[in-house]
């Protein structure tokens, strides 16, 4: 009678279990897909550091918190060079689903500072254009008249029989795959 009291007590307990599981599963709420949700990557540019993506997730007019509601990942393990990444943003919590996204990094500006910017000469004399500040050290020069000769060094050389007015020598600094190219014109006037 024993067995029989504890078989049925069992069985009554389940019994009374079922209707109150299948009630909390019905009442708990369905999760959010992220399917349909507004995510933006923020560009970045190069700063030779490593970087992590700014993600912003909005379903509606709520934006989600990172770590609570979505993780995010990226192609790369350590993102430090200007290029394209695959940022994928996962659902977490009482949100649902996959979305990838591009993140672009940029191409950092050099800080380029050409001396002079300016010079005055005469004929027959020379000079020498000096570069600070360039991130990549391939330097050209290109000169807007024959009668002011640049050197692969920099050095500008007026000729002699230069007709008087106003010259330009145009400095290029060459990008490279983090730094975008850097151009500046010096002007040259001969008395």
């Amino acid at each position: 009678m024993k067995k029989f009291t504890k078989a049925l007590a069992l069985v009554l307990t389940i019994a009374l279990m079922i209707p109150s599981v299948a009630a909390f599963a019905a009442e708990s709420p369905a999760k959010t897909t992220l399917k349909s949700a507004n995510v933006t990557v923020t560009a970045s540019t190069y700063t030779g550091k490593a970087l992590t993506p700014k993600v912003t997730v909005k379903v509606g007019k709520t934006t989600l918190k990172k770590g609570t509601d979505y993780t995010v990942t990226v192609s790369a393990k350590k993102v430090v060079n200007a290029g394209k990444y695959t940022v994928t943003v996962k659902g977490k919590g009482n949100y649902a689903g996959t979305v990838k996204k591009t993140w672009t990094v940029k191409k950092a500006n050099q800080k380029v500072t050409v001396t002079p910017s300016k010079k005055t000469i005469k004929r027959g004399k020379s000079f020498s254009i000096k570069v600070k500040g360039n991130k990549v050290k391939s330097v050209s020069y290109k000169s807007s008249n024959k009668a002011v000769k640049v050197a692969k060094n920099g050095k500008v050389t007026v000729a002699k029989n230069a007709k008087r007015g106003t010259y330009k020598v145009k400095v290029t600094v060459a990008g490279n795959k983090n730094y975008n190219k850097a151009v500046k014109t010096i002007k040259v006037t001969v008395k």
